[in-house]
């Protein structure tokens, strides 16, 4: 395996691992909601929840396309589909494979950042409301 095809798969691996955490984030999601109560609470819960939703999205779409570069390494096509789409403007010069998993994995790093995040609000919000 040439050192492209295994930082490929490796960023694949790790993205589909990211996708594991959705169940988590919906349970925290419906936890956090049903105890919300004032607007901070509940500004606090809809930006968590939206961020996460964001974050979710974009592992999915980035772990369909390394799994298709995994298969077929086409990334000047995915480029020019994104200006296509108007999804990204053009880039001279267009990133490297190396600059794009580093991109995804910062995109884990976020999710993992936002997991922290929304479990201690969510403790914050279950333990004000917990009986004496």
């Amino acid at each position: 395996m040439t050192d492209d095809r295994i930082l490929l798969h490796t960023s694949t691996s790790l993205l589909r691992a990211c996708t594991r955490l959705l169940p988590f984030h919906l349970l925290l999601a419906a936890l956090g909601g049903w105890r919300a109560h004032g607007l901070c609470a509940v500004i606090a819960w809809t930006l968590i929840t939206l961020s996460l939703a964001w974050l979710h999205w974009r592992i999915a779409f980035d772990a369909a396309i390394f799994r298709r570069w995994l298969a077929v390494p086409d990334s000047d096509g995915f480029d020019r589909a994104l200006h296509t789409l108007r999804l990204r403007r053009p880039r001279q010069p267009p990133p490297t494979l190396p600059q794009r998993c580093r991109g995804a994995t910062r995109l884990c790093r976020q999710l993992l950042l936002m997991t922290l995040v929304q479990a201690a609000i969510t403790a914050a919000l279950l333990s004000r409301h917990a009986p004496p």
